[in-house]
């Protein structure tokens, strides 16, 4: 606080005239002091304000299973984001890959992708949105946000590791990560961790904390349990003034949506 405030000089003194010119002054050295108050007291807060910091190269590594889902090749500036989930379905959002028109049917995978370079690039084979999506309307669709992507050929563990779905029996905790491409900086993987899990009752989503923005949808909520890093819900949406995920927990479809996977795997052997 204050290395934030060493530089400032002291407000000249008013001049003769009416009250507003005299405190104007006043009010700008206020102003400044205010606003260092402001951002020193972010950095205390749990959770991270403002939208989602990129992460560095370490952290990239670790999560190269989150990729960007794209509708019209490798450096589309807008889309969402994706997580492989087995080595060939990716999770994402439904209305990420219900929008019409030719350029959208199909899709791209870039696990990892970072500035041009990537740990693996798939195309769809076949996309699965939740049957109950289209049948739902207003709030409750946003239960059934959620769409699989069947890449044509899998993606080797060797290269990119699928994460694990959390189980029925494992607790979700109080915070997760977040973790997506961001159409403001969507070249590079943003995250942050401690965004607080604020459940909603009698919904079938859950309210994350943490500021995200476009292209975040069909990122990844990671929360770490007694057997490692799993991943428990899909960031499908934002809500409210503060632009909080608003994401869906893993649910059964899901779970035998990768069973089956590992099953076409076994074929594969």
């Amino acid at each position: 606080m204050r290395a934030g405030l060493r530089g400032l000089k002291k407000p000249p003194a008013p001049r003769k005239g009416s009250l507003c010119r005299r405190l104007s002054p006043w009010r700008a050295y206020l102003r400044v002091i205010f606003a260092v108050f402001a951002f020193c007291l972010s950095a205390t807060l749990p959770g991270f304000a403002g939208p989602l910091p990129m992460l560095d190269a370490d952290q990239r590594l670790q999560w190269q299973a989150v990729g960007r889902v794209n509708g019209a090749g490798f450096r589309a500036t807008s889309g969402c984001s994706g997580t492989l989930i087995a080595p060939d379905l990716v999770l994402t959002a439904a209305h990420c890959v219900t929008s019409t028109g030719s350029m959208w049917s199909e899709r791209h995978f870039l696990a990892g992708w970072f500035r041009g370079d990537f740990a693996a690039h798939r195309v769809s084979a076949d996309i699965q949105v939740h049957p109950l999506y289209e049948l739902s309307e207003g709030a409750a669709k946003f239960a059934y946000d959620i769409a699989l992507i069947q890449l044509e050929t899998p993606i080797e563990r060797r290269l990119v590791p699928p994460v694990d779905l959390i189980a029925q029996h494992e607790e979700a905790g109080p915070t997760g990560m977040l973790l997506g491409y961001q159409n403001t900086r969507p070249h590079a993987l943003s995250g942050a961790r401690g965004c607080p899990r604020k459940q909603l009752r009698q919904t079938k989503w859950v309210i994350y904390g943490c500021e995200v923005v476009s292209g975040t949808s069909g990122g990844a909520v990671m929360v770490e349990t007694q057997t490692g890093w799993r991943l428990a819900a899909v960031i499908v949406a934002r809500q409210g003034a503060e632009g909080e995920a608003l994401a869906v927990p893993v649910n059964d479809w899901m779970r035998d949506a990768v069973k089956e996977a590992q099953k076409r795997v076994d074929l594969r052997k």
